[in-house]
């Protein structure tokens, strides 16, 4: 008699060549590759026979087919994207449609891709969508561009790049449909890549059909949630099958019409289709080969339904309930292979005599060369079926298995996860593999797997201080810092040496740093220098990290005596990695202070140790109007993170680039870029994507829309006993409270929150990482015509003293000279102001100043020289397309009654059409229309393959389209009319 095969003590077998695309699950490995020969004397498992051989016919889902069917043929007449989500209760149908859609879609002319989320391979990143495209004999990804992948799969963002650019271009020669089963088991990569792909290839003919279980708060609904609004959208809510429809089902089956007796058991089934199919299929298994008596209803209600599904597995021999839980451990699909080696003394033959057996009971069939269960139910019945012990020992083999064939860590995780126990070194060692397998690709699962490892190790054990140092860094990098903390915390309550103490406060103080709380991190370096014994490297990095943290609180000069220490350290004892923190918290003193000259001096020393480019150095050049230069840079980056297939650079350089085109007046680029940004979803671009929501509020108000302002900036609370809010956020609702005119309650706002008490806020609050002070300016005038002129003056003077500090700045002088003039109405510094803010090419700023000026005269009285003032200011407004800001000249005018008229410039943009196109957007157009991809025209304009993707939604809207076809139709008709 067969017994389970206990777990081997120790590994057994050498080391096999690893398949290049390790992190992905065997059964997707081997998707479309030809079965190996079948050996001499291996018989190989039979379908079981039906009662008749009838061609399957989907009944009673007429309605959700045709529906179905008009949004393919509408796809592949518009050439927009589209998506279809299937959703319903276990058993309900979702897989048959989904099957039954992909025929009839391969008929329309349709390239498939067809994959399936498996419950036990979540860990696996990406596995059913690129299962999906690998799918059949010619898949969306061949085999050599599947292969070109394994660099990239560290790299989240580049891999679903690569993804759309090859999606992109199938698209273009044939319409797509991507279906994927089982969504709600999908792992997190592969949510992402959903939740982001649809939104790329909106503009290409690409159907995205995903089935999930019903559940308001699951995975499919978070796709959803995230697509709606950018395509076509059908949802298919499967509800339980009439009477008559489960009639026909049994007709198909058993080639005949069903008997009185067996219409009213299938009324048990309450409409649920596999419960009926099982019914009926379990009938035809009693009545044998001819099926007459399932057909006619037979006798009594046959036992195997009798009891349920649980009844018929235990009418099963005992040798094929040992298969099928071996089996239901491995997976919902698993090898004959696998089944055999983790069953002791039974071989090949035996364990397929029991597969067929299980076969013939209706649990099992197949798919190509390995052997599946019929539905996810009846696995999920086998599984819970089996003892608690002999489950654990049985996912204990199946490991140690996959790491003797495969030594894929990751594939082995899921197993140990329900298998290890306390002080399991072996589980220890595999987990931690495949946490750093994982960390870059996919760190929310690095984190759970390091954590499960973690815990299987007692609190003295050494491994643990080491394993735990390393689970504070991967919990950190997938943003949940809080536990990263308490775990830092609670290894410092052991013993530990000085060294160990002063490593994992210096940890835990980088983690500060993310979050914003220097004083908390300068308390804990503080304290582990204070130990003694340490290493002179462990001590340079800590002094490296005090500096950092000291660059942004009150004690400046001591900050820079400790950078000025580390410096001359690091220099003697060639540390690189304590020098390039010092010179970046020297780049922060100087920003802090307000020295914008003296920041890029330590960038450009920052770069000569090797580091990449820093967005905060993009940043600095912008504040003193070094356009050209940040735009190199951006370049430079770009072209740098392209070459290495780095993706962390892509949100911060897309930030750069919007926040650039927003300086230069160009609101839609800028509004473009950031929209680009907000759709590379959640993960660690939402530092940059909190920043981005602010400016993104600015170009609302300045088009005057303040029901979105407010909805991007969120509403600050006036209780201080809570979470502060963040000086920008404060800033921006100081802003919207200007706009409303409400100049009181926006300076109360920014007094409330001591905005002003903390000096380096003025030169660091407004925007991330390094901001401008310009809405000093803003805020003094409200200031002074609120009445409280000792706020006006005391900000005017911080200006003036940011102002001294950059001397080369036409722009900071400018905006110092408009803020002394509001105080003192002093048309003259307000004219020198103007002057100096023209230099700069800031065109917002530019209008603003001319608007300051006007209203100036007015008050002296000069209303000639005041209308023709607020009539350049309207115009520039009017060009730059902020609606809002000629909305408030043209009220204060009608206020004062001034006679004035309406801006209606040759510049104006009306809002359709191809004269609503920007010249970037007409660029963009061309090209597309030209049949460019988005890569390719990415290439061709030096933008982002993103960018390039978020202009050519602008573009759709704003010519009224909906895909490049008929992009390139309007282009051709266009051409023709004019020629």
């Amino acid at each position: 008699m067969a017994r389970y095969r206990q777990p081997p003590r120790t590994r057994r077998g050498g080391d096999r060549c690893r398949a290049e695309m390790r992190w992905l699950p065997r059964d997707s490995r081997r998707r479309g590759r030809t079965p190996a020969p079948r050996r001499g004397g291996r018989r190989r498992p039979r379908q079981r026979r039906k009662a008749a051989v009838v061609k399957p016919v989907l009944r009673g889902r007429a309605d959700e087919m045709s529906r179905v069917l008009s949004l393919l043929r509408r796809v592949e007449q518009t050439g927009q994207g589209a998506a279809v989500f299937v959703r319903g209760e276990p058993g309900i149908g979702k897989t048959a449609l989904l099957d039954t859609v992909v025929a009839q879609a391969s008929r329309l002319g349709f390239t498939i891709g067809f994959g399936k989320a498996e419950e036990q391979n979540q860990i696996a990143p990406m596995a059913p969508l690129l299962a999906a495209l690998r799918f059949g004999s010619r898949p969306l990804l061949s085999a050599e561009a599947f292969a070109d992948l394994a660099p990239l799969y560290r790299q989240k963002l580049w891999l679903v790049d690569r993804l759309a650019g090859v999606l992109e271009e199938h698209a273009m020669r044939s319409p797509l449909l991507i279906a994927v089963d089982d969504v709600q088991w999908a792992d997190r990569l592969s949510v992402f890549a959903l939740r982001t792909l649809p939104v790329r290839l909106a503009d290409v003919p690409v159907v995205w059909m995903l089935s999930s279980r019903t559940d308001p708060a699951g995975t499919a609904e978070k796709v959803h949630a995230a697509v709606r609004t950018d395509i076509p959208v059908e949802v298919v809510d499967l509800q339980p099958l009439a009477a008559s429809d489960v009639e026909l089902v049994a007709r198909d089956r058993l080639g005949a019409p069903p008997g009185e007796r067996l219409v009213r058991l299938l009324q048990g089934a309450n409409g649920v289709p596999y419960l009926a199919v099982e019914l009926i299929d379990a009938m035809c298994v009693e009545a044998g080969p001819a099926g007459d008596d399932a057909a006619t209803g037979g006798q009594e209600l046959p036992a195997p339904f009798v009891t349920g599904l649980r009844g018929r597995l235990h009418s099963l021999p005992e040798e094929v309930r040992r298969v099928l839980a071996v089996g239901a451990v491995l997976g919902r699909s698993f090898r004959i292979d696998d089944a055999a080696a983790l069953l002791d003394g039974a071989s090949t033959e035996d364990v397929i005599r029991w597969l067929e057996q299980a076969m013939r009971a209706g649990v099992l069939g197949t798919d190509k060369d390995r052997i599946v269960f019929r539905h996810d139910l009846v696995r999920q019945a086998v599984y819970a079926d089996v003892p608690h012990p002999m489950r654990t020992m049985l996912h204990r083999a199946a490991a140690e298995l996959l790491l003797t064939t495969g030594d894929d860590p990751v594939e082995a995780a899921p197993h140990l996860l329900v298998s290890a126990v306390k002080n399991d070194r072996r589980a220890v060692d595999i987990l931690h593999r495949a946490a750093a397998a994982l960390r870059t690709l996919a760190p929310m699962t690095a984190a759970d797997l390091i954590v499960a490892a973690l815990a299987l190790l007692p609190r003295w054990d050494n491994l643990s201080l080491r394993l735990g140092e390393e689970a504070i860094d991967i919990l950190g990098e997938a943003h949940r810092t809080r536990e990263a903390m308490a775990l830092g915390d609670d290894l410092l309550e052991n013993h530990l040496s000085n060294e160990d103490t002063a490593r994992i406060q210096g940890r835990l103080a980088w983690l500060l740093w993310s979050l914003g709380r220097p004083d908390e991190m300068c308390a804990r370096i503080e304290a582990a220098l204070a130990l003694n014994g340490l290493s002179p490297r462990t001590r340079r990095h800590l002094l490296s990290l005090h500096a950092l943290a000291l660059s942004r609180g009150r004690d400046l000069v001591r900050a820079k005596q400790v950078s000025v220490k580390v410096l001359e350290e690091a220099g003697r004892s060639g540390d690189r990695s304590a020098e390039a923190l010092a010179l970046r918290a020297r780049a922060d003193i100087a920003l802090t202070e307000g020295r914008v000259s003296a920041a890029l001096e330590q960038f450009s020393l920052l770069r000569s140790t090797g580091r990449s480019f820093d967005v905060g150095e993009i940043m600095t050049l912008l504040l003193v109007d070094e356009y050209d230069s940040a735009s190199r840079l951006i370049l430079l980056s770009r072209r740098s993170a392209d070459d290495t297939g780095t993706s962390y650079q892509i949100p911060g350089l897309l930030f750069a680039q919007a926040v650039l085109d927003f300086r230069k007046g160009r609101l839609d680029e800028s509004s473009t870029g950031f929209a680009a940004l907000m759709a590379l979803g959640d993960g660690p671009q939402h530092v940059f994507q909190k920043a981005a929501k602010v400016v993104m509020a600015r170009i609302a108000l300045h088009r005057g829309d303040l029901r979105i302002a407010r909805e991007l900036c969120g509403a600050v609370n006036w209780d201080v006993t809570g979470e502060p809010p963040e000086p920008r956020q404060v800033i921006m609702w100081g802003r919207i409270l200007l706009a409303e005119g409400k100049p009181d309650e926006a300076i109360r706002l920014v007094l409330h929150h001591r905005i002003l008490d903390d000096f380096r806020i003025g030169f660091r609050g407004s925007e991330q990482p390094a901001g401008i002070p310009e809405w000093i300016v803003e805020f003094t005038e409200a200031a002074a015509a609120s009445g409280h002129h000792d706020v006006a003056v005391r900000m005017a003077r911080l200006l003036r003293c940011y102002a001294e500090r950059n001397p080369n700045s036409h722009l900071i002088s400018g905006l110092a000279d408009q803020a002394e003039g509001l105080t003192t109405d002093d048309v003259g510094l307000l004219r020198r102001g103007l002057e100096g803010i023209k230099h700069s090419r800031r065109r917002l700023l530019e209008a603003g100043a001319w608007e300051r000026v006007g209203y100036a005269l007015l008050r002296r009285g000069d209303k000639a020289e005041a209308t023709q003032m607020l009539e350049t200011a309207g115009d520039a407004f009017q060009n730059l397309g902020a609606l809002g800001d000629v909305r408030r000249v043209q009220h204060a005018m009608q206020a004062t009654g001034l006679r004035r008229r309406r801006w209606t410039s040759a510049g104006e943009r009306p809002l359709s059409g191809w004269e609503a196109l920007t010249d970037t957007e007409q660029r963009v157009a061309r090209l597309v229309g030209a049949g460019h991809s988005n890569r390719s025209a990415a290439g061709e304009l030096m933008l982002s393959p993103n960018t390039i993707a978020a202009h050519l939604r602008t573009i759709f809207r704003k010519l009224e389209i909906n895909s490049r076809v008929q992009l390139a139709n309007k282009l051709r008709d266009d051409r023709q009319s004019a020629g």
